[in-house]
């Protein structure tokens, strides 16, 4: 993976500004670093709390539990939506969840009009290795009995190439950044380096703006 992965279009930065602890702080730094991408109207898939409707002017939030607009289950169903219903699609650290990730992958493209956003997060990276080496279990959602269970084990790279490989003719990648959480090891040049060259081992989750070529 070459440094040339950190760089973006559509005159963004080539790195995200501030970090997120939980749910609500991610819709804050959606807000934030994904603003030019979510000026339409925007479906939220998987929103929980629907956190990010207070950040969004004309929002729908699907999801089974917590706040949505829409209850839809996604594993029985697809988004009950026509083609190209939302400028805008977000699916955030959703997708691990479904064992039919690849059929709602494909939905998320169907439904939109202009962006797709998704993130996966990265299991390969350095924590949860140490975790895996210690025995202890690499994060909740992989114990025995948690509340809300990740089916799948995604890298970095491999999230990067699904989305690829899922995405229609038509779309390309906008913007793409590996999401590294704050540290006081996390800075300086050489360790954003290192980040950019090997973000299966140092970024935490993989962030994609997929852009419609038709818009």
């Amino acid at each position: 993976m070459g440094s040339s992965l950190c760089r973006v279009k559509e005159g963004m930065g080539e790195r995200p500004v501030g970090y997120y602890s939980n749910r609500e702080e991610r819709a804050e730094f959606i807000a934030v670093n994904l603003a030019p991408f979510l000026s339409g109207s925007v479906l939220d898939v998987g929103c929980g709390e629907a956190y990010l409707r207070a950040h969004v002017r004309h929002y729908i939030g699907v999801d089974l539990v917590g706040e949505p607009d829409v209850i839809v289950d996604l594993e029985r169903a697809g988004l009950p939506f026509r083609d190209r219903s939302f400028d805008s699609v977000v699916c955030v650290h959703v997708l691990e969840h479904l064992d039919s990730l690849r059929e709602i992958a494909a939905d998320l493209f169907r439904v939109a009009g202009r962006h797709v956003v998704v993130s996966v997060p990265n299991m390969y990276a350095l924590g949860y290795r140490l975790k895996f080496l210690r025995g202890q279990v690499i994060g909740k959602e992989y114990s025995l009995m948690p509340r809300n269970r990740h089916k799948w084990l995604p890298s970095w790279s491999e999230a990067r190439a699904f989305l690829r490989d899922t995405c229609p003719e038509g779309w390309s990648v906008s913007w793409e950044f590996a999401y590294r959480p704050r540290a006081w090891w996390r800075v300086g040049p050489i360790y954003n380096l290192l980040a950019c060259r090997y973000p299966n081992l140092l970024a935490t989750g993989y962030w994609c703006v997929m852009g419609s070529e038709r818009r």
